[in-house]
């Protein structure tokens, strides 16, 4: 279903005067691709039964005791640093998360709440620097917000050796076909659901 098209009266018009045709059409077109890949790359599509990173059956999950807005930031911490080491303790230390999503309303908590009345430091900014993952290596934690999160907090390795999108043919657009009184310009790609190939190197944490 993707694809754009122009009719011969918007061809004529373009010819009359000289103008090229918009490129609003395939612009949208591959707008849609985009959206299309990331909704089943994240939420799985329940017509062809898949699911997504952040749906996939299996994965550990465990509840967060109570939610980050009515917790401190020790209490934030510690829930981030819970699901960090139970991800290395099943692993024998072989998987190291480094990346959170998290809520937009949580993230958006602990991006302007701060640790103390009389500090500038944010909730995020400590969980950034006492972090175990950050603290054992030295690297940042990747910590996101996204819309596509209610309660929940996901956390992983973001490594093709844990998690891949198989993407073997890329949005192309085919040559432009007569249809009635329109130039139709359709557009194929092919894909696969999310691979999750360690699923001991990631965990979900409800309740947040």
């Amino acid at each position: 279903g993707i694809g754009y098209s122009f009719s011969l009266e918007e061809i004529g018009a373009a010819q009359q005067t000289g103008v090229n045709l918009t490129s609003e059409g395939a612009m949208a077109a591959r707008e849609a691709y985009e959206q299309l890949v990331d909704e089943v790359a994240f939420n799985g599509n329940t017509d062809l039964a898949v699911e997504g990173l952040l749906n996939t059956t299996g994965i550990t999950s465990a509840a967060a005791g109570a939610t980050f807005a009515a917790s401190s930031p020790q209490a934030v911490l510690s829930v981030i640093n819970t699901a960090l080491t139970g991800i290395m303790t099943a692993t024998n230390g072989i998987e190291q998360a480094d990346t959170v999503l998290l809520p937009l309303a949580q993230y958006g908590d602990i991006t302007t709440r701060q640790i103390a009345p009389e500090s500038s430091m944010t909730v995020l900014q400590f969980v950034q620097q006492a972090n175990v993952y950050t603290t054992m290596t030295g690297r940042p934690l990747n910590i996101v917000g996204t819309h596509r999160l209610t309660n929940k907090m996901v956390v992983y390795r973001r490594d093709p050796q844990v998690v891949k999108l198989h993407m073997p043919m890329p949005l192309r657009f085919i040559a432009p076909q007569a249809r009635n009184l329109e130039i139709v310009t359709l557009g194929m790609f092919r894909f696969a659901p999310v691979s999750i190939r360690r699923p001991a190197a990631m965990r979900y944490v409800t309740g947040i």
